[in-house]
């Protein structure tokens, strides 16, 4: 069937935030698996615990919108952040990079 005759799905969250880092130009940098990952980890944690960015962030002492930049792999964390996000899941450093990687 030709492609026009097709209804094109839509792009994935990563995929639009890729196009628009290739639209924005050469000095836009792609996050890296490793942080991709590290925010999913985050955000399914959250998920699962039935708790909000609003009641986590404040919890950890972070910034709502710092989290959401991390869970959205917008933005690198420090060791520091992340070891203050394990420790408001109740987990180690250890607990929380199994499996990532």
């Amino acid at each position: 069937m030709p492609m026009e005759g097709r209804l094109a799905a839509a792009p994935t969250d990563f995929e639009s935030r890729c196009e628009r880092l290739v639209a924005g130009g050469i000095n836009q940098r792609l996050p890296s698996s490793l942080q991709i990952q590290v925010g999913h980890r985050i955000k399914n944690l959250r998920e699962a615990e039935g708790v909000s960015q609003e009641t986590f962030a404040p919890r950890i002492g972070m910034n709502r919108s710092y989290l959401a930049s991390i869970e959205t792999s917008r933005r690198n964390l420090t060791l520091q952040n992340l070891a203050k996000i394990a420790q408001g899941f109740g987990i180690t450093l250890s607990q929380f990079l199994e499996g990532i990687g």
